[in-house]
């Protein structure tokens, strides 16, 4: 890796470049950890920041979430940088660390170079338990840290380390610059803390972050400066209206139409899935049938046209936090049922992987392939057979 400044690193992703090119920016949902102040613990899975993946059940499943900050725990009180919120990162003794991930809103390209920039800071008091539990010895955690980025073509891996920071020991907020060089297409980003290295011994520390800008499209080192174009301002056309005849006027009735605009409600998505896809009525238990979802023959790749439906599906999942699902699996049956078993169960992997892409924790999915144990209708019948080779959604938790 190439270092430009102290805390800057080059990063200049997969395609080819033209000197014509326009600057390009990639957002991060929420970029500053909004969410509920909340101490990682085994009472709830994932983190309260919502848009942000805990890796930690991809690495060390038996350890805790990250932590939103301040709140009135592991005496972190140090004001967000920006909003109210932000996040804790811990190193351990015990050689595990923690991390998160998130789609981006567009993924970096080929042959491409980008900069980001983040707010960091340490905690000297932060320790390993609440503060009003005295049962065990209390450790502190105030050990400095280095934040690793790292690139992916799913959530936490590790494909490319784009950038590295410093050692973190400043207890105040300070911004950080960076431009990364990466040899491979990004569509996820990760944020890790980790030891300095080299470390003789693991140890326990912590790393906060906050308030990360988008990543902006910049030159590469041996490119010509961008020639960003200017959007032509459109005069707007003027507008004459015609004075009514006294006769004519009709005092009008109160309407929707006459509620300024921000209070007038907008109307929801038409569901493309079904209606019973519903947060006020939906039980424990039910099994809801995901319609508009295309497969490749004989094969678990999912066709374009599905996304609108999985999306649903994702979008549901993130308004609805306490809702835990299964996605189940099923073919027609003529084929062996070994294979329909096989075929299943990558069509329903493969729908869970992609909602959890999108950013839905992976303990809030469970995925099954049922075969043609459990049909619908009749095999003998072409639309019979179309009918049982479906994916559905149960309903394994509601609160």
């Amino acid at each position: 890796m190439k270092i430009l400044t102290g805390i800057s690193f080059i990063f200049c992703l997969l395609v080819g470049f033209s000197a014509q090119a326009q600057e390009e920016v990639i957002y991060l949902k929420n970029p500053s950890f909004e969410g509920l102040p909340r101490a990682g613990g085994a009472a709830y899975s994932g983190i309260s920041a919502a848009g942000w993946i805990d890796c930690g059940p991809f690495m060390f499943p038996s350890e805790t979430p990250p932590d939103i900050h301040p709140g009135n725990f592991f005496r972190v009180q140090k004001p967000a940088q920006d909003g109210k919120t932000y996040i804790g990162l811990v190193a351990r003794e015990n050689e595990t660390w923690e991390s998160v991930s998130q789609l981006l809103s567009a993924p970096l390209k080929e042959g491409q170079c980008y900069s980001i920039n983040l707010f960091l800071s340490r905690s000297d008091n932060y320790v390993n338990k609440q503060t009003n539990d005295s049962s065990d010895e209390v450790k502190s955690q105030g050990n400095p840290l280095v934040l690793r980025i790292y690139g992916g073509l799913r959530p936490c891996e590790k494909k490319q380390i784009l950038a590295e920071s410093q050692l973190i020991s400043h207890t105040d907020w300070r911004n950080y610059e960076f431009e990364f060089e990466a040899s491979d297409n990004i569509y996820y980003l990760t944020l890790e803390a980790f030891y300095k290295t080299p470390v003789l011994l693991p140890y326990n520390g912590n790393l906060l972050i906050d308030n990360i800008s988008e990543i902006k499209r910049i030159p590469c080192p041996n490119e010509e400066p961008f020639e960003v174009a200017e959007t032509p301002v459109k005069p707007k056309p003027k507008v004459v209206t015609p004075k009514p005849n006294p006769k004519d006027v009709v005092e009008p009735e109160v309407a929707k139409n006459d509620v300024p605009e921000e209070i007038v409600p907008r109307p929801k998505k038409q569901k493309i899935i079904t209606q019973e896809l519903n947060s006020e009525t939906i039980a424990k238990g039910q099994t809801i049938q995901i319609n508009k979802l295309y497969f490749a023959a004989d094969s678990s790749s999912i066709n374009k046209d599905s996304y609108s439906a999985l999306n649903e599906v994702y979008d549901f999942l993130e308004e609805n936090p306490n809702i835990r699902i299964e996605i189940g699996g099923h073919t027609n049956g003529i084929p062996p049922s070994a294979y329909c078993d096989k075929l299943s169960t990558e069509r329903a992997k493969e729908i869970a992987e992609y909602i959890i892409r999108k950013g839905i924790r992976p303990s809030r999915l469970e995925y099954k392939g049922y075969g043609k144990r459990k049909p619908i209708a009749s095999n003998d019948t072409k639309e019979g057979r179309k009918r049982n080779q479906r994916v559905e959604i149960t309903i394994l938790n509601v609160n």
